[in-house]
């Protein structure tokens, strides 16, 4: 599937595990998760998964970003790809990380699939606590799923994009419908 599947979401959704699902329906499709970026940065700070991490932090990780968008574009993959992340409609730089994401999807040639998704706040509390996300570094606290929720909105796309509610959804069943979509957009597309 010659795509490029963007799925934005708040902390703790699932859009890795989702992302998973996708790859095993795609096997041409390349993950590149939000945190195979942001851990080479993370992983030198030791964040505990509670406290918010101070501006220099996200500051080396959109360079490391940068360095990782910078090879997908020169390299001759062109299969498709999954990115995931966490952008905010209220936050100039996360505009910008948008617009980045689309015109490398220009560039490959790829059709530009993003997936907004949401989730219920009881939900997303119950899921931002797993282990799973301990070992990846990843935000684990209740309290700042909970402010995020109040406070940030997640990034609506300017595109045609796909709105898709997780809380009550499977994995597998979340990572059916991106699929479906995606590939009628690639028809659309071709």
């Amino acid at each position: 599937m010659k795509v490029m599947i963007y799925l934005l979401g708040p902390a703790g959704c699932g859009k890795l595990t989702i992302s998973k699902k996708i790859c095993e329906l795609c096997p041409s499709l390349k993950l590149i998760h939000n945190h195979h970026v942001n851990n080479v940065i993370l992983g030198i700070v030791n964040p505990d998964g509670k406290t918010k991490l101070p501006k220099y932090v996200w500051d080396n990780v959109a360079l490391v970003r940068k360095a990782v968008l910078s090879t997908v574009k020169a390299t001759d993959r062109n299969e498709g790809y999954i990115f995931t992340n966490v952008l905010s409609e209220n936050c100039a730089s996360d505009l910008a990380v948008y617009e980045e994401m689309r015109a490398l999807a220009k560039a490959k040639h790829l059709a530009f699939c993003p997936v907004r998704l949401s989730i219920a706040l009881d939900e997303l509390c119950r899921r931002i606590v797993s282990p799973e996300r301990v070992a990846m570094l990843k935000d684990i606290s209740t309290d700042n799923a909970r402010h995020d929720h109040e406070t940030q909105i997640v990034l609506r796309p300017s595109d045609d994009h796909l709105e898709l509610d997780v809380t009550t959804l499977s994995p597998e069943e979340s990572a059916g419908r991106i699929v479906d979509w995606a590939g009628s957009r690639t028809c659309a597309a071709g």
